[in-house]
């Protein structure tokens, strides 16, 4: 009985314990790919985790992107690529810090930087604007990183 037990619990948690490891295989491209399809809740989420931008260019609906920042507390939502050349959303400052300057990097599925811009903000503690940064070269970005200071 102990044995049929412990069989069952290594069953159960296996899933569990490999969950990680499994999609580190996978390759961004794919991710990316299997994500697009709104039943595939658990590659979407995988690729998040990644920090992958695979809607960038195509939200699902207004408000569902959100860009994290290198700073806790700065968020811009609506997150998106406008015409291939210009990322815009709406930023949101909850920190207690002023917020100057904003740099978005845009990468390509390989990790290759293709594009990279830096614009004034200028953002008080608590505050909020729409955000606009041009010439970022977003067309076929599949992953970004934005920093702030």
């Amino acid at each position: 009985m102990l044995r049929l037990i412990t069989a069952v619990m290594i069953m159960l948690l296996a899933p569990v314990v490999l969950g990680e490891s499994h999609w580190s295989n996978w390759s961004d491209k794919t991710l990316c790919r299997l994500s697009k399809d709104p039943e595939l809740i658990e590659y979407r989420k995988a690729a998040e985790d990644r920090g992958l931008s695979c809607s960038a260019d195509k939200p699902t609906s207004p408000g569902t992107a959100v860009a994290k920042t290198n700073i806790e507390g700065l968020l811009i939502n609506n997150f998106r690529c406008l015409q291939g050349r210009h990322y815009m959303g709406n930023i949101i400052n909850g920190t207690d810090n002023y917020i100057s300057y904003v740099q978005v990097k845009s990468f390509d599925y390989d990790g290759v930087l293709i594009g990279s811009c830096k614009t004034f903000v200028g953002l008080s503690p608590g505050s909020f604007d729409s955000f606009l940064a041009v010439n970022c070269n977003c067309q076929k970005t599949n992953r970004y990183q934005i920093k702030a200071q």
